[in-house]
């Protein structure tokens, strides 16, 4: 098990397993490496509803758009979820994992999750580190010394059922960053680094097609946070040129030792 996961200690994940209509299962996984006091909230946007759990909530907000789950036998949860569409869609499924690890710290994992409508493109976008100095695994948590090289990763995928076009994805490079020349490459599209922002075109994105880009940071001074959160955001058109987004990626951190 790698340092990062031992620490955050939540494994999170998202899966659409159907829809039929307006009904959509989803399956949510978490995995608790080493945390304990757990619990899951789920918000949901407007035009989506809850409609069934294998767990009933505890808890839910009086509008009913938040959901919270906190006691569960099994490990690791599978919790699937029937999800109901009332009206058009307006934004995405956020679910938030938290505990305390084995130091009592609050730990989470958050995952934002867009419903894949059918017959329409549905971009998915990570982002990932490794330390490349101390030779880490790749991690979405990563330690750093003053002076390290990190290698930051965006993975990009279209899960949908039809082609992506105009896919735009920007992410900024933090005042502490310094960009290390030549090193940015990907495999498809176009990407540059603009003073602070890297900016990634990809012209069209077939259905299962996917994408990756990266490049390197060199750690300086000047980070007054202990830990410090990176995302990237993204937007891309269907084949009738209807803008999807502008979407975020998952979040990464930053820990200074």
């Amino acid at each position: 098990m790698s340092e990062g996961l031992e620490k955050q200690g939540i494994l999170l994940s998202v899966d659409q397993c159907n829809m039929k209509g307006p009904m959509v299962d989803l399956l949510v996984t978490i995995t608790a490496e080493s945390a304990t006091n757990m619990m899951l909230e789920m918000k949901l946007p407007k035009g989506l509803q809850l409609a069934a759990a294998t767990i009933l909530p505890v808890d839910m907000s009086e509008n009913e758009s938040i959901f919270r789950w906190t006691e569960w036998a099994d490990e690791p949860l599978q919790l699937k979820i029937s999800l109901s569409q009332t009206e058009q869609l307006e934004g995405a499924v956020y679910f938030i994992a938290s505990g305390k690890n084995n130091c009592n710290e609050l730990v989470k994992k958050e995952k934002v999750f867009y419903i894949q409508e059918s017959g329409e493109p549905c971009i998915v976008t990570n982002i990932s580190l490794r330390n490349l100095t101390v030779g880490s695994l790749i991690t979405e948590r990563l330690s750093y010394e003053l002076g390290d090289i990190v290698e930051c990763s965006l993975f990009v995928k279209n899960t949908g059922a039809t082609t992506a076009m105009l896919l735009y994805v920007n992410h900024m490079i933090r005042d502490y960053l310094i960009y290390v020349p030549n090193s940015l490459r990907f495999d498809k599209g176009e990407g540059k680094v603009l003073f602070q922002l890297v900016r990634w075109h990809i012209q069209s994105l077939k259905s299962g097609e996917e994408a990756r880009l990266f490049l390197h940071f060199k750690m300086k001074d000047g980070n007054m946070n202990p830990s410090a959160p990176l995302r990237a955001t993204y937007t891309y058109q269907n084949n009738r040129g209807s803008i999807f987004g502008p979407y975020q990626s998952n979040e990464v951190v930053l820990e200074k030792k």
